[in-house]
């Protein structure tokens, strides 16, 4: 399991899981660009297994893959990473699915097709969530 020590000053890493590969490859561009580690994913077997390997700031996922669900990619992550914050992605956003996101500790879910700025303030927001939490 990994944990970051509070005070370390290392770049954010961000894990972004999407089967679709134009959103894998703007959202990499938009945060990489904001000075984050982003590690890619296009299912979620490949994000649990990136999350046993690296520390995780940040899981972005899509919502619905072909392998697992974005609700069980985070529940997996968060299993290896509790600290780890999660933002679900989807174009079919149901009030079960949002309720399972935050329920298993999602900080936000975003519908596509989304702005770039609004998800930039989402991963900040997520991010200082972390901070404040001490992780």
């Amino acid at each position: 399991m990994w944990q970051h020590v509070p005070g370390m000053k290392e770049s954010r890493t961000i894990l972004v899981v999407d089967d679709e590969p134009n959103i894998r490859r703007v959202l990499e561009a938009l945060l990489t660009k904001s000075g984050y580690t982003v590690l890619l994913a296009e299912n979620g077997k490949k994000a649990v297994a990136l999350a046993s390997a690296s520390p995780i700031d940040l899981l972005i996922s899509d919502l619905i893959m072909p392998d697992m669900s974005g609700v069980e990619v985070l529940r997996s992550v968060r299993e290896l990473q509790p600290s780890c914050q999660g933002i679900l992605i989807t174009a079919y956003p149901t009030v079960r699915s949002a309720v399972e996101a935050m329920r298993l500790g999602a900080y936000d879910y975003i519908s596509k097709p989304f702005e770039l700025d609004d998800v930039a303030k989402m991963v900040r927001q997520a991010l200082d969530r972390n901070s404040i939490n001490g992780t």
